[in-house]
């Protein structure tokens, strides 16, 4: 699925920050394997992180990646409420870039990466 979503875009050089993403929203299969490090991934991967857009009361903009319809853009600062510094932190480093930098490109490529992991406007496995 990964390397679907990385022609779809034509990433290349940018297919860190998507290797990335995708691997955040994997969700927990590490832990089901017997472990993730605290914080290594939203509970539950993407319906994880839609829950977070909906507690930061941002609940109408993943749904606009989520459903049919343009995306609405979200910000570096809403991506950094969202994800949280930790997490950001330990994108950047991964990266290495600045975590601004790669809130930035967060805020870039979620909604599309999103959009295209819910198919029919529905999350998997929903």
């Amino acid at each position: 699925m990964l390397e679907k979503i990385l022609s779809l875009f034509g990433l290349g050089e940018r297919a860190g920050i998507v290797r990335l993403v995708m691997s955040y929203l994997a969700g927990d299969k590490a832990a089901a394997a017997g472990g993730s490090p605290a914080g290594s991934s939203p509970a539950g991967g993407l319906g994880g992180l839609v829950e977070k857009f909906q507690g930061a009361g941002l609940g109408g903009l993943v749904q606009s990646w989520i459903g049919a319809g343009p995306n609405q853009a979200v910000s570096p600062e809403q991506v950094k409420e969202v994800v949280g510094g930790d997490k950001l932190s330990e994108m950047a480093a991964k990266l290495g870039l600045p975590m601004d930098q790669v809130a930035g490109k967060l805020a870039k490529y979620l909604p599309g990466i999103i959009d295209k992991m819910t198919p029919g406007g529905k999350l998997p496995g929903a």
